[in-house]
C-alpha cells in the first residue's frame, strides 16, 4: 500500500504521512510495557519512512503515531486528508468466522476517499474497483474511482451493492 501510495504521491506532488496507531484502550495506565510499546510503534515508523524516502525521494513523507483503534485514528485522520491508502488482506478464518476487515471499516467511516491497495496481486491484475450502492456519496465515489481509472489508463469496474429484502 505504501508503495501504491508513493507512486502516486511522486505522480500528483503530494507529500505522504504514514500513520501508526498504538491500540491502548485495553492498557491499564500502570501498564510498564506502555513506552516500550509507543516505542517501538516510532521505530516501525521511522522505517517506514526511510524506506519510502529511499523509493521516493522527491516525495516528502512523515510520519505520525497516534493512540487508538486502527479503524478509529484512520477515520480521524480522514477529515484531513485528500485520500487514505490502507492494505488489503488475504481472507482468514479465526475460530471458525470470518475476521473484521479493517480496510471495509476505514472504507465505510471515511471522510474521505479510500484506496484498498491488495496485500498480493495476482499477475496481469489491473484496475479500478468501486463499490456502489444509488447513495450520493456512493456516486461522488464512482467519480473519483473513474477520474483515477483515467488517470492511469486502467479499467473501472463498479460494483452495485444492495440488501436483499426480508421475505
Amino acid at each position: 500500500a505504501l508503495t501504491w501510495a508513493l507512486e502516486r504521491a511522486a505522480r500528483d506532488k503530494l507529500p505522504v504521512i504514514v500513520v501508526h496507531a498504538v491500540d491502548d484502550r485495553w492498557m491499564s495506565p500502570d501498564f510498564q510495557y506502555h513506552e516500550i510499546i509507543r516505542e517501538s510503534g516510532m521505530e516501525l515508523l521511522r522505517q517506514a519512512q526511510a524506506s519510502a524516502s529511499e523509493r521516493a525521494p522527491d516525495v516528502k513523507v512523515d510520519i505520525q503515531l497516534r493512540h487508538g483503534s486502527g479503524g478509529s485514528v484512520l477515520r480521524e485522520v480522514s477529515k484531513e486528508a485528500a485520500l487514505v491508502v490502507v492494505g488489503g488482506h488475504d481472507k482468514r478464518r479465526l475460530d471458525g468466522g470470518p475476521m473484521t476487515d479493517r480496510a471495509l471499516q476505514v472504507v465505510s467511516a471515511s471522510e474521505c476517499p479510500v484506496a484498498v491497495v491488495p496485500a498480493t496481486q495476482a499477475a496481469g491484475a489491473k484496475g479500478v474497483v468501486v463499490g456502489v450502492d444509488g447513495s450520493e456519496e456512493s456516486l461522488q465515489a464512482v467519480a473519483f474511482a473513474a477520474a483515477e481509472a483515467d488517470r492511469g489508463g486502467d479499467e473501472l469496474t463498479v460494483v452495485l451493492a444492495f440488501k436483499s429484502p426480508a421475505r
